[in-house]
């Protein structure tokens, strides 16, 4: 069922990471669509550990993994995700 508004799966993990940008409204409907799919909650769970696993390596790989690498990871995750 489609409720108004609601924004689909793709286009909560289109924003995951610019969450901060976007209107009360358009955070409250991802978070309620968050709240409600389970196949969302299940992808954020996974992508969630996966982050930690990866600053984990990168942490242990490097003595020196700065922010900016990090960033750059994130955003070429989240256009491997859109695509």
């Amino acid at each position: 069922m489609k409720i108004p508004g609601m924004p689909t799966c793709k286009e909560v993990f289109e924003h995951r990471y610019d969450m901060n940008e976007l209107g009360f409204m358009k955070k409250m409907m991802i978070m309620m669509h968050m709240t409600i799919c389970k196949n969302c909650q299940h992808f954020q769970a996974t992508m969630h550990t996966l982050e930690h696993k990866m600053k984990d390596s990168m942490k242990k790989n490097t003595s020196s993994a700065d922010q900016s690498e990090i960033d750059s990871l994130k955003k070429r995750i989240k256009e491997q995700i859109n695509n």
